[in-house]
């Protein structure tokens, strides 16, 4: 036999690595190397999960019976799969908000999708719903139709004629951000047909719920992104002057009497 290598001679892996790495140095780097593939396995499984969940909210086809009926219609519409919900709870929840998924930055694939890419889509509105219904928050609940905002409503802190701009129906996208002076291609975004009648739904929707809890009715009521309660009554800074900063989606500032897009 030849003679001995000394215990901390490199092995050939080591070598292959720069060759003067200790023991400990190699064991360290292969440990290091394990983890960072493992994480990439775990975010390319998450990016997976997220497509498919993707899938499913943006197709009305794959949503379960009780959610697609609260999404579509109020709670006296009297179908068997609607969700059970709590008529005498002092909280409440908007229903009926379909509306609020006709505004996307794209036109929907067919006529049952409400697939989106941009940040704000559709499908979160979905999803929200979806893990409300899982979590039995429903039930409890006392649900309330999604409306309409009246003219009166949005005078109250807008020019009728940016009202009349920001909720009509527009032939072309081009005509639409001209009117509305709007930047194509900008975060913010306006489906020209659709999203006016989707932010007079948003606006009247959250005009009936901070109504209901002005008025005693109601305790709180669950918007999409958070709670109004009794309190919740601040004016808007902009009452005497049309409100730019109320255009699409920058409306979660804003509180009684102001259209939030699709915040309601």
């Amino acid at each position: 036999p030849g003679p001995r290598k000394p215990a901390n001679s490199p092995t050939p892996e080591m070598m292959s690595h720069g060759g003067n790495d200790s023991a400990e140095d190699f064991v360290l780097r292969q440990l290091l190397a394990r983890a960072e593939a493992e994480l990439q396995e775990e975010e390319a499984a998450l990016v997976l999960e997220q497509t498919e969940a993707e899938e499913i909210y943006s197709e009305e086809k794959m949503w379960p019976a009780s959610l697609r009926e609260l999404l579509r219609a109020p709670p006296s519409g009297g179908s068997a799969a609607y969700p059970r919900h709590d008529p005498s709870s002092t909280t409440g929840l908007l229903c009926a908000v379909a509306p609020m998924l006709l505004h996307r930055s794209t036109p929907a694939p067919s006529p049952t999708s409400c697939f989106d890419e941009h940040v704000e889509r559709p499908a979160r509105i979905v999803a929200i719903y979806h893990r409300l219904l899982m979590d039995g928050l429903v039930a409890r609940a006392r649900l309330v139709p999604a409306r309409p905002a009246a003219s009166s409503d949005l005078e109250l802190v807008h020019t009728a004629a940016h009202v009349a701009r920001a909720t009509r129906s527009y032939s072309a996208e081009e005509k639409a951000y001209a009117a509305l002076r709007l930047e194509p291609g900008a975060d913010t975004f306006f489906a020209p047909k659709d999203s006016g009648y989707a932010a007079l739904v948003s606006a009247g929707s959250l005009v009936e719920l901070t109504t209901r809890v002005v008025s005693g009715e109601l305790s709180n009521v669950w918007r999409r992104v958070g709670l109004i309660h009794r309190w919740a009554t601040t004016p808007h800074p902009e009452q005497t002057r049309e409100c730019r900063e109320c255009t699409p989606h920058a409306g979660d500032s804003c509180t009684v009497g102001v259209w939030g897009w699709q915040y309601g």
